[in-house]
């Protein structure tokens, strides 16, 4: 009975170790969705309306999805403070905690755009780096569904090698 019991602890243990791996990759997708759906509000805001930038952060910090909610709201609160938002960017950036590598390099160039230029010039930075994050989400949604598949059989199936030879 506790070798059974033993067996069904290692095969459930290895199992969502897979489930986790998989997951983890789901949530990068996810984060990719989040920056561009927030993009794609500023976007539209800054080509409607002409609020000044710290209010717009503001403003959008409430209505965009996470990870661009947090940094909407970071560069709202450092530009009240008086700081320059080419300045801080990076940092921003660097505190996100859903922002990775590859996505705070596709957003590092738009810290030293908005704020300087005109709205169009702001919306053509904004777009380049929306159609760069586009190509990000679809090569990320291909390695999810992928490599997703790939952990969860793995997980299950080490699992299982490992319960018969122990057992």
């Amino acid at each position: 009975m506790i070798r059974l019991l033993g067996s069904v602890i290692i095969l459930v243990g290895a199992g969502f170790l897979g489930l986790k791996a998989a997951s983890a990759l789901h949530r990068g997708t996810r984060s990719v969705e989040g920056v561009l759906t927030s993009l794609e509000l500023l976007e539209r805001e800054l080509a409607f309306h002409l609020t000044a930038l710290p209010q717009l952060f503001q403003d959008l910090s409430a209505r965009a999805p996470e990870p661009g909610s947090h940094l909407f709201s970071a560069c709202a609160r450092e530009m009240n403070a008086g700081r320059c938002l080419s300045d801080v960017w990076p940092r921003l950036l660097e505190e996100t905690p859903e922002l990775d590598g590859v996505l705070s390099q596709a957003l590092s160039p738009l810290g030293q755009v908005l704020g300087r230029y005109e709205a169009e010039g702001q919306q053509q930075a904004i777009c380049a780096v929306t159609g760069q994050l586009r190509q990000l989400l679809s090569y990320r949604r291909g390695e999810a569904l992928r490599l997703g598949k790939v952990y969860r059989v793995l997980g299950l199936s080490a699992g299982a090698a490992l319960v018969v030879l122990l057992w």
